[in-house]
Formats: C-alpha cells, sequence, structure tokens
C-alpha cells in the first residue's frame, strides 16, 4: 500500500506554512489544484533522476514494425533477446546480424513502438517470436493508493520536490515586486529570495534522491 495524492497535498500544504495561503484559502478548490499540479511536476521529475523500470513481453510478427506500448511508456530501456542472441558464437547460423530495437513513436491511435530494424521469418525462427523487455514507465500520483507507483519512503523527497514548484510559483508570482533581503554576514543584497530558495531546494533534491536510487 501506497500514499494517495490527498494525502501528498495535505504534507505539502503543511510544509508551506503560510506560504501556502497564497495559492488559495486552506482547502480551497483554488488551493488544491495548485498544489495537484505542483506534486505532479514533481513526479514528473522523479521520471529522470529515479527511473521507474518494468517489464513487459510482446509477441513479435514478421515484417511487422509498430506494436503497441503500454501506458505511461517513456522510453526503451533493454531487451532478453539482444543478451540471448550474444550466447551464440559468431559462426551460429542462428546467430542475427542485428536484433530489432524498439523507438517510442506516436501515432493517431497514441504511442507504440517500432523496431528497427523490421523483425523478419529468420529472425523469429532463430530467436523465437516471445519478445521480452524492460522500458521506462512514468510514476504515477494518484487519488487511490493501489494506483500510485511511490513507495511510502518517497513521500518526503516527493514532497520536497513539489516544494521547489512552489517556490519557482512564488518567484514568478513576485516577479514585479522589488523584493529583496540582505546577507546577515556581509550585508550584501540578494534579490529573488523564492527563486534562490527553490535552486537550493532542488540541489539538495537532487543530492538525496540520487543517493536513495544507489542504495
Amino acid at each position: 500500500m501506497s500514499f494517495t495524492l490527498e494525502t501528498a497535498r495535505e504534507q505539502l500544504a503543511s510544509s508551506l506554512l503560510d506560504a501556502r495561503s497564497l495559492f488559495g484559502e486552506d482547502g480551497s478548490a483554488a488551493q488544491g489544484a495548485a498544489l495537484d499540479n505542483h506534486l505532479r511536476a514533481a513526479a514528473a521529475d522523479f521520471n529522470r533522476v529515479r527511473p521507474r523500470i518494468e517489464p513487459f513481453e510482446l509477441t513479435l510478427i514478421a515484417d511487422q514494425a509498430d506494436y503497441p506500448a503500454p501506458a505511461g511508456a517513456l522510453r526503451f530501456h533493454l531487451a532478453e533477446m539482444v543478451d540471448a542472441n550474444a550466447l551464440f558464437e559468431p559462426y551460429d547460423p542462428r546467430r542475427q546480424p542485428q536484433v530489432p530495437l524498439p523507438l517510442l513513436i506516436r501515432t493517431s491511435t497514441g504511442r507504440s513502438w517500432r523496431f528497427r530494424p523490421v523483425p523478419t521469418q529468420r529472425l523469429i525462427s532463430a530467436l523465437g517470436c516471445r519478445y521480452r523487455y524492460t522500458a521506462i514507465v512514468a510514476h504515477v500520483l494518484a487519488d487511490d493508493a493501489n494506483d500510485t507507483t511511490f513507495a511510502d519512503a518517497d513521500l518526503p523527497l516527493l514532497v520536497m520536490r513539489a516544494q521547489v514548484e512552489s517556490l519557482r510559483a512564488l518567484a514568478i508570482r513576485n516577479a514585479h515586486k522589488p523584493f529583496t533581503t540582505r546577507d546577515p554576514s556581509y550585508g550584501q543584497t540578494r534579490n529573488s529570495t523564492p527563486a534562490a530558495l527553490a535552486q537550493m531546494t532542488l540541489d539538495a533534491w537532487e543530492v538525496q534522491v540520487r543517493e536513495g536510487f544507489r542504495s
């Protein structure tokens, strides 16, 4: 069981303290919509730093290039057929000069995999028609915890990344206003504090999320 969009929204609102009122009254539809947008942007950025890799399988058909891609697919990762082909000796007639690899494309019916080179009957006879592969798939933050793809331990990191979006929104909101603070040590003026805090928070988040991905 994971957390829901509502849980993440409540955590984000709490973390913003009084600044959350700038996105609307507490609990209002306007505030909720703004914070949800920040959380969805945060979830999307996880795809860049901590990708979600899932296994899939499709059936190759001779001379067919296009195949349906799974929902949320972002890009191809690895294929078992490549490793299987590498096990054959160079002189083995079953070894293929090139194993087809898919590229994600947009069509009139949605996203599809387009294989290059196009699978042939010779390749299918040698390596089979079952194409097992892994793909990078978009993270999901949903109203139903069963549909959310984040682990419970990711909630603080998701909220931290969403804070970056909130700070950026505050920086844009105040862009037309004179806004300065002074460095307590040197008395030097710093401009665009929300934007500076956004960058500092993003830098700290990058370190934490990458360390968690490697461990």
